[in-house]
Formats: structure tokens, sequence, C-alpha cells
């Protein structure tokens, strides 16, 4: 009987203490705009000995100035990268997490990096265009260069390496990737 006393005992103070706070936090948030109001509305004297009252911002009625609203048609930079369909991040679908990271350098030239699960990661890659593909190169992991290639599918990119070297590690060869942003960001 004495253990059902308790547990109701320390029910109802956890209801009111929830509930106090609750209302605290009410009341704080009215005094804080009324002294914004207060602030807002009181008289400063400018360096010319003007006094100035500061009013609050109005909301902006765009019903009727619909005609006046200017939009910039200019590209700006993280449009301009982003246009291209190579440039990005995308995920490994079988471990859902980003592991190729496409981006292009003032040259024209695209770095890469490519992480391959419990194999390897490959993070000095520069490639080209060529007949819709990025071909690839790096000196990274072999004696001899290693060479590859991405193909577009919509938003997967499928990515092939060639050499001998690859016959070690099956399955590996070939990997897809899904594009999960535009706006390539440091993966490692």
């Amino acid at each position: 009987m004495k253990k059902v006393k308790l547990i109701y005992m320390l029910l109802i103070v956890g209801v009111l203490l929830l509930s106090s706070c609750g209302i605290k936090e009410d009341v704080a948030s009215e005094e804080n705009v009324a002294s914004e109001e207060a602030i807002l509305n009181t008289p400063y004297a400018t360096e010319d000995n003007n006094l100035v009252t500061v009013e609050p911002e109005k909301e902006l009625d765009d019903s009727n100035n619909k005609d006046e609203i200017e939009v910039s048609t200019a590209p700006d930079e993280e449009v301009k990268e982003s246009a291209d369909p190579y440039v990005g991040v995308y995920n490994d679908p079988s471990i859902d997490e980003p592991c190729l990271k496409i981006e292009k350098d003032k040259d024209g030239v695209y770095l890469i990096k490519i992480g391959l699960h419990r194999v390897t990661t490959l993070d000095q890659c520069k490639g080209v265009v060529k007949d819709n593909k990025l071909e690839f190169s790096t000196n990274e992991i072999f004696d001899d260069e290693l060479k590859g290639k991405i193909t577009l599918d919509g938003d997967n990119a499928e990515v092939v390496f060639f050499g001998d070297e690859w016959l070690d590690f099956a399955g590996f060869n070939f990997r897809k990737f899904e594009k999960i942003s535009d706006v390539p960001y440091d993966l490692w």
C-alpha cells in the first residue's frame, strides 16, 4: 500500500513540475515581447541631438506589388557548379554512405575521390570527359597507372576500373553510386 501511495505522489509531483515549467516559459516570452516593444518605441538622441524612434518592421503585402518584384536571372556560383551533371556527391547504396565525390577544377579537370568499402580509398583521381564518359586515372595504389571511367545513368554513376590489377578484387571493378548532392563537399 505504501508503494502505491509513493508512486501516486511521484506522479503528482512530476505533473506539477512539468506544468509549472510551461507557465514560466509563457511569462518569459511575454516579458521579452514587452521589453522589445519598449526598446523599439523609446526615442534616442543621434549625433545631431535629434530624437529618433525605431519602429518595428511591418510585414510586406505582396498582393498589390506583384509587378514590382525583381527576379535576378544571373546565375550565381553554386548554380554554375551544379550545372555539370558529373559534379556532386554520390552514395554507395550497399552501405548507404557517400563514397564518390566529383568536382571540377578551374582548368576543367575533374577531381575525383572514390571510396571502395573495405578495399581502398582513391583520393587523387583526375579525369576528363570524352565521348560522354568521365575517364580518370591515378597512381595511388599500383605501380602502373590505374584507369577507369564513369558513366551517368540519370542520377546514378557507374564506375568501371580497367587493368589486370583488379582481377584480385573480384566484384570491385564495377560499382554503382547514387547521386545525393549537386554540390561537392568533403567526404573524409
